[in-house]
């Protein structure tokens, strides 16, 4: 007879309660988020903490790649409120080389938390200075997936917000110009 499997949050999925989550019960947790949840559902204000866990658990990169899929997803106000700083510290290269993740697994993070942070600005136009340091560094970046994510239309689309430059002239984020 097996035993019985208890409920974790969705992020979690459903595991025997003797057994660790693997990172395929994780992934099908985060898949099961994105169908059945929208950035509407009350129920996404649990999901937070579990994210936040996950988001600073680099002994498992990919469970960090699956939440930061997840959040440019589903994220609603609350959650690009609580998760921005987190988000923000992924973005950073230095910041990544000091958790000790590989060169290849720091490259997808940084391309997820830039993606991350689009929805994130989509829905706290306000935090948009926090980014912008971050923004830049990726443009300089030699891996092509995280350039394109920092060009990406959804940075374009801030034109006169708080990343704008105080330079007279177009009003393009100072973060995707290149001139």
């Amino acid at each position: 007879m097996t035993r019985p499997l208890r409920f974790l949050p969705l992020t979690r999925a459903l595991t025997p309660p003797d057994q660790p989550l693997t990172p395929t019960a994780q992934r099908v947790g985060y898949l099961a988020l994105m169908i059945l949840l929208d950035e509407r559902a009350e129920t996404l204000m649990l999901v937070t903490n579990s994210m936040k866990n996950d988001l600073n658990a680099f002994s498992d990169p990919w469970g960090v790649v699956n939440a930061l899929t997840a959040m440019g997803n589903i994220c609603s106000v609350g959650m690009a409120s609580d998760l921005a700083p987190d988000v923000e510290h992924l973005m950073s290269k230095r910041f990544l080389d000091e958790k000790g993740v590989s060169a290849a697994m720091q490259n997808h993070i940084r391309k997820k938390a830039l993606l991350a942070a689009c929805r994130v600005l989509r829905k706290q136009p306000d935090l948009a200075q926090s980014f912008k340091e971050p923004a830049k560094a990726a443009l300089a970046d030699r891996n092509h997936a995280v350039v394109l994510a920092g060009k990406g239309r959804e940075w374009a689309g801030w034109k006169g917000r708080a990343l704008r430059t105080a330079s007279p002239g177009p009003t393009r984020i100072s973060c995707c110009s290149s001139a």
